[in-house]
């Protein structure tokens, strides 16, 4: 699995990847809140 973050100017996104097939995304308002999602990166 591989975690892709994308930091842009109002918002961060989040995805999983399998090789090259998308297992989830989210969106979120900071890097925090990312790191604070454990379900998701964990």
């Amino acid at each position: 699995m591989n975690l892709i973050i994308d930091i842009g100017n109002t918002r961060v996104k989040a995805a999983l990847f399998n090789g090259a097939t998308l297992v989830e995304s989210k969106v979120y308002g900071t890097v925090n809140a990312i790191l604070l999602d454990t379900a998701f990166i964990f």
